[in-house]
């Protein structure tokens, strides 16, 4: 009997998730709507950076490098440990 009423339980949620659902949905459709973009601008700032944009991606390369030989820092982390 227990099981049944967890059972019920669960079904209930799912119409509160999907109203939630649903009102996310239709405003980030209407932010998406008024959404305004201005192609010249995005490049000057991408310009501007210096291919900063892709630096993250590199970052977790060398995070993923410097710790896959049993945990142990090498390449730059170790030379930062250094000082």
């Amino acid at each position: 009997m227990a099981r049944h009423l967890a059972l019920l339980d669960e079904r209930n949620d799912r119409p509160d998730a999907t109203v939630t659902l649903d009102f996310a949905l239709n405003r980030l459709a209407g932010i998406v709507d008024k959404l305004v973009v201005y192609p010249e601008n995005m490049q000057a700032n991408l310009d501007r950076l210096g291919g900063l944009v892709h630096s993250q991606r590199v970052l977790i390369a060398l995070t993923r490098r410097a710790f896959a030989r049993e945990g142990r820092p090498t390449g730059c982390p170790a030379q930062a440990m250094e000082g």
